[in-house]
């Protein structure tokens, strides 16, 4: 049996250290991606949780969360390789457009925009490597007489606590463990801690997935 491709994302980075990627931007080296960073740029409501454009400010405010460790807020975004390089770019642009009279073409991005575009991609390319989400369905249990309760939940915390409680009743691991898995890691064993607590679950195979490709596109998302 080949083995999914989305485990072994989740598992497989590259990186020989515990805890660290293989990434760096602007001189950090970041961690592995976790739900404490995805926790954190979603309370400052960064862009890269909101599909928005990207500034320098957000960029660098990206890299100082996926630095830290649970529970560690204190985010110091890099400064001296930005600046010093910030410089560096509007001189290049200066001596291109200036002293060699290089004409902007219009519509296409200048050193700067090109050097941030870069980091950005560069941290989206990181953020890719750890979100890796287990393909399945649940299938409904039958039952011959009324439900025992409710079938609709009366209310639901957000997510990213439900995810820790699941799999800190499940794994029986400390807090900051938990908070600092990577978050594809994380994923795979949520699913495994609901298919634990009686729930039918049928995943999505290899041979699955690559007979999905052979579809016609109107049927792959039906």
């Amino acid at each position: 049996m080949a083995l999914d491709q989305t485990l072994l994302g989740a598992l497989v980075d590259g990186s020989p250290d515990a805890g660290w990627s293989t990434v760096r931007i602007f001189g950090r080296r970041l961690r592995k991606f976790s739900l404490w960073h995805k926790f954190l740029l979603k309370g400052i409501s960064s862009p890269f949780m909101e599909k928005k454009p990207v500034t320098l400010f957000d960029i660098r405010n990206a890299v100082a969360v996926c630095c830290l460790e649970f529970p560690d807020s204190n985010i110091k975004r890099p400064w001296l390789r930005p600046t010093f390089g910030r410089y560096w770019l509007v001189t290049r642009l200066a001596l291109s457009t200036i002293i060699l009279r290089k004409k902007p073409v219009q519509g296409e991005e200048n050193i700067v925009q090109k050097g941030l575009r870069k980091n950005v991609d560069k941290f989206l390319f990181y953020t890719q490597d750890y979100v890796q989400q287990p393909e399945y369905a649940i299938i409904p249990i039958e039952t011959s007489g009324p439900p025992a309760k409710p079938q609709v939940p009366r209310g639901r915390a957000p997510d990213d606590i439900e995810m820790v409680a699941d799999l800190l009743a499940w794994t029986h691991w400390d807090d900051k463990k938990i908070w600092d898995l990577p978050l594809g890691y994380a994923n795979w064993l949520r699913t495994m801690a609901i298919r634990d607590k009686g729930a039918d679950i049928d995943f999505v195979t290899e041979k699955e997935r690559e007979f999905r490709k052979t579809l016609p596109e109107e049927y792959k998302h039906g």
